[in-house]
């Protein structure tokens, strides 16, 4: 192999490592970065959409309040804005379901949310007068387990984000590593490179350099062996049969 191509064939190779390894890294950071995008997009809109299905069931139990105290217009027009609102949220946080259990979570909130409104028009049926006391104990069996439902879904995805947080944090260490192997692989080609070009290159080019001087000052022969069949082993021959076909003085 010839001594140029030895030279390019050294940094080629190490700008190979380093090219490889950069690909792997921008590689795995866009695959991680896409895919953390998608799940907290999902985790964020499942949080909002567990938040305004309680702010529905809230705004839902005053309507019924404004009902039972004779404000009837007003109070059927609450219910029927929070009904709006509450299922908006629920098909809201049903299309970006991504924890495991979540879907069957919501299937239980939509049951027992059915289960309110029916026990609603159940106890304020035209026929049925319907105290505030009731309602109140009413509320705080049935309304308090749907309430604690949906703060379980919002906390579900909170938890969620969290781990997916850590396990972020640990995959981007794992991407990393990758390019911290390259860099100790590439530190440790440049110094075995470093040698090769010492031992195969400066080594003979300065035993070349300093026969001849010994030749020129007091006619030492020269005798430099070089064994790489290369230009600088092509140069030392052609040095030697200069300097034998130099008339002796």
């Amino acid at each position: 192999m010839g001594l140029r191509l030895k030279i390019i064939s050294g940094f080629s190779i190490l700008a190979a490592m380093l090219f490889v390894a950069g690909l792997i890294m921008i590689f795995q950071l866009k695959k991680i970065g896409s895919s953390i995008e998608t799940l907290f997009t999902d985790y964020y809109t499942s949080i909002e959409a567990a938040n305004l299905m309680g702010e529905a069931l809230d705004q839902h139990a005053t309507g019924v309040l404004f009902v039972i105290n004779k404000d009837t217009l007003k109070g059927l027009d609450m219910m029927k804005q929070s009904d709006s609102l509450f299922r908006k949220s629920y098909d809201q946080a049903l299309a970006h379901v991504t924890v495991k259990g979540e879907d069957t979570l919501l299937a239980t909130i939509h049951r027992e949310y059915t289960l309110y409104l029916n026990q609603i028009k159940q106890q304020a049926g035209d026929n049925t007068e319907v105290t505030l006391d009731q309602y109140v104990n009413f509320a705080h069996n049935t309304i308090g387990e749907l309430r604690g439902r949906i703060k379980e879904l919002a906390y579900m995805n909170q938890n969620a984000m969290l781990d997916t947080g850590n396990l972020l944090q640990m995959q981007t260490h794992q991407t990393i590593m990758p390019g911290i192997i390259a860099l100790i692989g590439s530190v440790v080609f440049v110094l075995l490179f470093n040698y090769m070009v010492n031992h195969f290159i400066a080594s003979p080019i300065v035993r070349i350099t300093k026969a001849v001087e010994d030749y020129s000052r007091s006619k030492k022969p020269y005798k430099v062996a070089i064994d790489t069949k290369d230009e600088l082993s092509r140069l030392s021959t052609a040095i030697s049969k200069l300097l034998q076909s130099l008339p002796s003085r």
